[in-house]
């Protein structure tokens, strides 16, 4: 998980968060990866603090060359700022209620916690559909018809999204950008599997 908590009060002008264009009220923020043991510090103003959730991956980027892979954990903390501005950020990533997010690599990792019998499911249908996605997945038959593990993807002009996997467990993504695209039309459904 990323924690971020004020480091100390600094006189250092230019905020990191918007490239300098602020300079008042600057403070220096600490930012603990969780699992790494790894920390930097950015100067944020208070708009870049409240924007924080999409522009953390770019700021780690920036500052921590070297870190790939890092962890925001929603339910172990539901109050840390990063995990809220990120959520708020993607309305729709957020209305599916993921456990997590984890960097990793090129990709982003975003984790369900789907318990017991209860069903996540996209609807049964494939092939490419109007808003550009193509989906591709074994459609699954049991009296009622779902699709559990699939692979999704769309180009827009120089945008290539893929996302893939199970929203029972995990889905994998090309950036966040993608997956909230995908949510847009393709959101997951709920129900039981008692009730086939």
């Amino acid at each position: 998980m990323i924690e971020i908590k004020p480091y100390r009060d600094d006189d250092t002008k230019g905020c990191h968060g918007c490239a300098g264009k602020s300079t008042e009220d600057t403070k220096m923020f600490e930012l603990l990866i969780g699992g790494n043991n790894l920390k930097t510090q950015v100067l944020l103003c208070e708009d870049c603090l409240k924007k924080l959730g999409s522009g953390i991956m770019n700021i780690l980027a920036k500052e921590v060359k070297d870190i790939q892979n890092y962890t925001i954990d929603f339910k172990d903390n539901p109050c840390d700022k990063a995990a809220v501005g990120l959520i708020e950020m993607f309305p729709n990533i957020k209305k599916s209620n993921p456990c997590s997010i984890e960097k990793r690599d090129n990709n982003y990792i975003v984790k369900y916690d789907v318990q017991g019998h209860d069903a996540y499911t996209l609807p049964a249908e494939t092939g490419l559909f109007e808003d550009g996605w193509t989906i591709n997945a074994e459609i699954q038959e049991d009296y009622y018809k779902w699709i559990n593990d699939f692979e999704a993807v769309k180009s827009d002009g120089d945008k290539h999204y893929t996302v893939k996997g199970n929203f029972e467990n995990e889905v994998i993504c090309s950036s966040l950008e993608a997956l909230e695209d995908f949510l847009t039309n393709h959101m997951p459904e709920e129900w039981d599997y008692w009730d086939i």
